[in-house]
């Protein structure tokens, strides 16, 4: 199957070996997609991912090995996954064993603060309010990150002091990174087609109600313009990055969240609403060079995070 792919690749003429970048120009608030930028030459694709809390990761996915290297440039890591199917098909065991060991454990932690309350209240002593383990960790993403600011905003502020903790900072975080986890509000829904920088897109809209909350325009690698060689190897990743997060799907259903659509496309343009009114926009830019062989290389000096995972 590799060999193949290989051989697809170097079938594809000379005059398409341009390469290609696609970034974003903003306005407004951050509004960046989700990935936040595509390096592509061939059957290698570099994703940039979308900054959360200041962190900066990317991933360098190669269509020909069927690997992933996943790059921490803040701790300067490095992790290695592979992504075929047989990949595919562990992950999918390791996802829906861990959810059943984290329910398991959520119980037993439940059952031992029921307890711990119980033996207090007989020696006559006031129980501390102590979080629902089950509902803290029920629900949908936002739900989940609410919880848990609910739980903190609930505890003693003298212990949380002892222990250095600054809860408006701990508060802060925690509702940045509910924002980030838990994406548009709403309900998402094709709304036709427009055209932005000359290419044609399909609309996708996210509304909470009738409240818009988010929108995107989303082309088919095909249309972006770039040359018919990395064309084919950027639909290729997504094709297999796509089939790849399905593995996960017990994971993201038993927190609520949904897998990336099949058909998704690279965004051209996103703006994101809040109350209805725009706050925030990202616009595709799109170029075409060569690219450094660096860009598809592991950094010097980059350790590796664990040991590889298959």
């Amino acid at each position: 199957m590799r060999f193949a792919l290989l051989v697809f690749c170097l079938a594809l003429p000379d005059v398409a070996r341009a390469d290609a970048t696609i970034g974003y120009d903003t306005a407004g608030r951050e509004c960046l997609p989700e990935p936040a930028g595509l390096e592509v030459s061939g059957a290698r694709v570099r994703i940039e991912m979308r900054p959360m809390q200041g962190s900066h990761q990317s991933a360098i996915y190669d269509v020909v090995e069927q690997t992933m290297v996943y790059l921490d440039h803040d701790n300067r890591t490095q992790f290695l996954m592979e992504t075929d199917r047989d990949a595919a098909d562990f992950q999918s065991d390791v996802s829906s064993a861990t959810v059943r060991s984290m329910d398991k454990e959520m119980q037993k932690a439940q059952a031992q603060m029921d307890e711990a309350c119980a033996q207090m209240e007989k020696q006559g002593m006031a129980c501390p309010k102590m979080p629902n383990m089950a509902q803290m960790m029920s629900g949908d993403v936002d739900q989940i990150m609410a919880n848990q600011q609910q739980m903190l905003a609930s505890m003693d502020p003298k212990m949380l002091e002892r222990a250095g903790v600054d809860v408006g900072e701990a508060q802060a975080q925690l509702e940045e990174a509910r924002k980030s986890l838990a994406g548009p509000a709403g309900v998402e829904r094709e709304a036709g087609s427009d055209t932005v920088g000359g290419r044609t897109c399909r609309v996708f809209e996210f509304r909470a109600g009738e409240t818009l909350t988010d929108w995107r325009c989303e082309a088919a690698p095909a249309a972006l313009g770039i040359g018919e060689r990395d064309a084919r190897g950027l639909a290729a990743a997504m094709r297999d990055l796509v089939r790849y997060g399905q593995a996960f799907s017990a994971l993201t259903e038993r927190f609520g969240t949904s897998s990336p659509r099949p058909d998704r496309g690279i965004v051209l343009e996103r703006r994101c609403y809040d109350g209805g009114r725009e706050t925030g926009r990202a616009t595709a830019r799109i170029e075409t060079g060569a690219l450094d062989e660096s860009r598809f290389e592991i950094p010097p000096g980059y350790a590796p995070m664990m040991d590889s995972m298959r």
